[in-house]
């Protein structure tokens, strides 16, 4: 299928790490997004005080911000920039949100759960701010929140947000450990470009490129940790 768009080259990228107690992040940028690409120092450490946090709200998780970038696109035929897709890479520190509490690492229905708690609260932010419910996208059910398994990793996925200037975010998550959860928010932006049919296939080739970009990130996890997904998958499996 003939694309509409073109974005960076992915295969020329600089690989980012970042560095926990117990799990390691890799993320490969392309080169053409350094500029634009803002990080956190490699050795995040153990996360245990929440002064380690970078986003302290009342009553809610902290969020440390570990990458954010901009992915460039540009429309084939006419060689005109497009607006770019954006990615934010923070961890959060569930706390007391782990409805049971554990020393070992999050099940998938459990961090479903949680990137479904995370959406409500987003919302219920946009309903006390007044915001227009006809713009809300969000799932209804922890039953619309999806699993991507591409291995070594799954992650919990879903689209939710206020649509009104922009598309809603698409958010993906996974678990580093039995307290802390990696979160990426991701947006195509709207491609003011040409038909709403062409805009829409854009924005849909824009989005299979984020997908692909998660699938590109690699956490190597320590020994004990990984114990714990191995383990976790052999129950699934059975």
């Amino acid at each position: 299928m003939v694309r509409l768009t073109r974005t960076c080259n992915t295969a020329d990228h600089i690989l980012f790490s970042f560095n926990l107690d117990n799990a390691s992040i890799y993320i490969p940028i392309p080169h053409e997004c350094i500029k634009e690409t803002n990080t956190c120092d490699a050795n995040i450490g153990s996360l245990s005080e929440i002064n380690d946090f970078d986003v302290r709200r009342p009553n809610w998780m902290p969020a440390k911000r570990v990458l954010s970038t901009n992915l460039p696109y540009w429309e084939v035929s006419s060689k005109l920039p497009l607006n770019p897709a954006s990615i934010m890479i923070q961890i959060f520190k569930v706390g007391d949100f782990r409805l049971t509490p554990s020393n070992n690492i999050f099940d998938d229905v459990e961090y479903c759960e949680l990137l479904f708690a995370m959406k409500e609260n987003l919302r219920k932010i946009l309903i006390d701010a007044q915001c227009k419910k006809e713009y809300f996208v969000f799932p209804d059910s922890i039953d619309q929140i999806n699993i991507i398994d591409h291995g070594k990793l799954k992650w919990a996925q879903t689209k939710a947000g206020y649509a009104e200037a922009a598309p809603a975010d698409i958010t993906f998550v996974t678990p580093l450990s039995n307290d802390l959860l990696l979160v990426i928010d991701t947006n195509t932006k709207k491609f003011d470009y040409g038909t709403e049919e062409e805009n829409a296939a854009m924005r849909a080739e824009a989005e299979a490129d984020l997908f692909e970009f998660i699938k590109s990130i690699r956490i190597e996890f320590s020994p004990e940790i990984q114990a714990q997904i191995d383990e976790a998958r052999a129950t699934e499996s059975a």
